[in-house]
C-alpha cells in the first residue's frame, strides 16, 4: 500500500545533462579558504592566493558553504534536487556554473575521496 503513496508523491525531477557530462561529477568538492559572516545573511571569503576578501551572494554563498568535502557534484546536485517541489530546469548547470566559478577563484577544490576541514576552514573567523 505505501507504494501507491511513493508513485503518486513521486517527484518529476529533470534529466541532468549538463551533470552526465561534467568531468568532475564524481568527486568531492571542499572549500579551501577561510571565511567570516559579513552581516547575518552574508559572508566573506579571504582569497587564499592574494590580499582581498571575497563577498559572497546567494549561490555562491550556499555551494561554497556546502563544499565540506562530503558529498561528490553528483550526490550535491541530487540533493539540491530534493530541496524542490518542483525542480527548476538546469539546476545542475546552476550548481556546475558556481562550482566551476569557485574554483577559478581557487576558493573551493575537488578531490577523488571525502576530505576533512581544518577547523579554520570549517569554522567562520570571528571579527575582532
Amino acid at each position: 500500500m505505501l507504494n501507491i503513496f511513493k508513485k503518486y508523491f513521486k517527484k518529476d525531477i529533470p534529466e541532468f545533462l549538463a551533470l552526465t557530462e561534467y568531468e568532475f561529477k564524481g568527486k568531492y568538492f571542499y572549500r579551501v579558504a577561510s571565511w567570516m559572516w559579513l552581516n547575518e545573511r552574508q559572508i566573506v571569503v579571504h582569497d587564499p592566493h592574494g590580499p582581498r576578501m571575497i563577498t559572497m551572494y546567494e549561490w555562491p554563498q550556499i555551494i561554497f558553504l556546502d563544499a565540506k568535502g562530503k558529498l561528490t557534484v553528483t550526490e550535491y546536485v541530487d540533493y539540491m534536487a530534493e530541496q524542490y517541489s518542483k525542480v527548476p530546469k538546469g539546476l545542475d548547470n546552476t550548481i556546475i556554473e558556481q562550482l566551476n566559478s569557485l574554483f577559478e577563484l581557487k576558493l573551493i577544490d575537488f578531490s577523488d575521496t571525502e576530505v576533512t576541514l581544518e577547523d579554520n576552514i570549517i569554522h567562520p573567523v570571528q571579527m575582532k
